[in-house]
């Protein structure tokens, strides 16, 4: 069934257009609908409005050219994150895959503003149908959610269909295992060769992300003042990028846990600043699957359960949290954005200096007469 200025598309979601043109500004308006009666009602009030002159037809983008304007923006730069620093590739290409595989298919094709908070929620239904995980199913709303900001702040909307969307919720996967300082050691003990060891002990000792370590240099490492300087970051595709935040670009302590490892692989290396510390024979940056392999191997060898290097930097700033009383100290030392990202994660392992506190305020109370 059709008549003039409705019919129906090939959409699982609301496969009916209406569309109505406006003679003045020479534009088409369409939009789609769940059904006909709708489209229909829809159409009718519109032509009204339009040969009134009480609307005229402006054009708003459909959702597909929103999301490939914004890839566009984040790519040259034009679009720059939140903190104002430019995206890195590895967000861009994890955005532009997610629009492609969760969201451009089923609802790329409807303008912007007809997106509506009831269409996000269908569309998440549909996500868990197709059996995706909840944190997947979140994810897949994250381009979404900076689309529809910008078209809030463009005038293109009124109000975001996204505030207060209530999506699956899921555990990412705990890393609740805490290694004290002795399995630790015993750890970087099972390993044989002497760049692994470095490696593994810069990942405990020092709690370096995955990009950093790739990334680092011996020209930002000073053992004779025992400082590690991290000042660069590597994406997947070997790209050399600054830290995920500006907090990441900090300065370490060389602990004597540290310093060993390090000395024994720069004396076998040829001395050259520029080089990657965790380079390959060729100097090229380490791959992350086969060095967790080797190590994991060894470790099970052992009768280690093994870890990631991302579980290493997560129990060396567990270490961090037990060891400092500053939460502010343990989030510079973690490169962590936020003092509540610490708290949260690390909070309940921290010593805040409870019994010096109590004994603080005593002093305080009896010396004012308490």
């Amino acid at each position: 069934m059709s008549e003039p200025g409705i019919r129906r598309v090939d959409r699982s979601v609301k496969p009916w257009q209406a569309e109505v043109f406006d003679q003045r500004t020479r534009r088409r308006r369409r939009k789609h609908f769940r059904t006909l009666a709708e489209a229909r009602a829809w159409r009718r009030e519109a032509q009204t409005a339009v040969q009134q002159g009480t609307v005229r037809i402006t054009t708003t983008p459909s959702l597909r050219d929103a999301c490939a304007a914004l890839i566009e923006g984040m790519e040259s730069g034009a679009i720059p994150a939140r903190g104002g620093q430019p995206y890195r590739a590895a967000v861009i290409r994890k955005y532009a895959s997610t629009l492609r595989l969760y969201v451009l298919d089923d609802l790329g094709a409807l303008s912007v503003n007809e997106v509506t908070h009831v269409d996000l929620l269908d569309h998440a239904d549909r996500l868990r149908a197709r059996g995706l995980a909840p944190n997947t199913v979140r994810r897949a709303f994250d381009p979404l959610r900076v689309v529809m900001r910008r078209a809030v702040q463009r005038g293109w909307i009124g109000a975001n269909p996204c505030t207060g969307l209530e999506l699956p919720t899921g555990m990412v996967r705990p890393r609740d295992r805490v290694l004290d300082p002795s399995e630790i050691a015993e750890m970087i003990d099972a390993l044989t060769d002497v760049r692994d060891r470095a490696l593994w002990a810069c990942a405990f000792h020092a709690g370096l992300r995955f990009g950093e370590l790739r990334a680092l240099r011996w020209e930002h490492i000073d053992l004779v003042g025992s400082r590690l300087h991290v000042r660069e970051s590597m994406d997947d595709k070997k790209a050399i990028t600054t830290p995920k935040t500006k907090a990441g670009v900090r300065t370490l302590p060389i602990t004597l846990h540290l310093r060993k490892p390090l000395l024994q692989l720069r004396a076998e290396r040829d001395g050259d600043p520029a080089a990657y510390v965790f380079g390959d024979s060729r100097g090229r940056p380490f791959a992350n699957y086969s060095t967790t392999r080797k190590a994991q191997e060894a470790w099970r060898a052992a009768g280690i359960a093994p870890v990631s290097l991302h579980e290493a930097r997560h129990a060396c700033i567990t270490i961090w949290a037990q060891a400092i009383a500053n939460p502010k100290r343990v989030q510079a030392l973690a490169g962590h954005a936020s003092i509540v990202m610490t708290l949260d994660r690390y909070g309940k392992h921290m010593n805040l200096g409870t019994d010096e506190a109590a004994a603080e305020v005593t002093r305080f109370l009896e010396k004012h007469g308490g």
